[in-house]
């Protein structure tokens, strides 16, 4: 399972080495991630790798571990800068985080939202998501956060809060393959299917 952004990002920090650095402070403590799980459902599986890593690695849970609802487990790692991606049970995931360097919680669900499951059923691979709010003007972020995608035939599991929103999905060189306006989120698990 490679990371969508590795040879970017690799491109960025040869550029960066060769105008003397990005010119940051480095910090010598030990990074602490969290996860929260306030999802209705079970993570079981945790990848964290290190942000210039090609690929996520293995499972930081193993076999036999989970992160029920309501639970939270920590893992700490060595000074650095760490991507994380999460699953459910069904190797869906559920949530990614990029740029980790210092401790952080990243939270899966919460209080009064919904689960949008998106299944992709299009011939291309997904890498963008926008799901915003109706009443915004703009798009906004980017939801699979730069370190993940939805291959063909894949699904992701998005938490929002209940609402009406515009939902956007594109390729690899930002074509819209999806577009719908004032979809209406207020069930608890609402399936939006993308299709050619």
């Amino acid at each position: 399972m490679m990371k969508r952004y590795f040879v970017f990002v690799a491109l960025m920090s040869l550029l960066l080495l060769a105008c003397g650095g990005a010119g940051g402070t480095t910090t010598s403590s030990p990074v602490e991630i969290t996860i929260s799980n306030q999802s209705p459902y079970d993570v079981c599986y945790v990848y964290i790798s290190s942000e210039d890593s090609e690929s996520w690695g293995e499972d930081q849970l193993g076999d036999q571990a989970i992160i029920s609802p309501g639970e939270s487990r920590s893992f700490e790692r060595d000074p650095g800068t760490y991507d994380v991606l999460l699953k459910d049970c069904e190797e869906i995931p559920v949530e990614s985080e990029s740029g980790i360097s210092r401790s952080s919680t990243i939270t899966v669900g919460g209080p009064d939202v919904i689960a949008l499951l998106l299944v992709n059923q299009t011939a291309s691979e997904v890498w963008y998501v926008n799901i915003s709010p109706s009443t915004n003007d703009n798009w906004g972020d980017d939801w699979l956060g730069g370190v993940e995608s939805v291959a063909s035939g894949g699904q992701r599991i998005f938490y929002v809060p209940a609402g009406t929103y515009d939902l956007r999905a594109l390729d690899s060189e930002e074509n819209t393959l999806v577009e719908e306006t004032s979809v209406s989120l207020v069930d608890a698990v609402t399936t939006w299917t993308l299709s050619d």
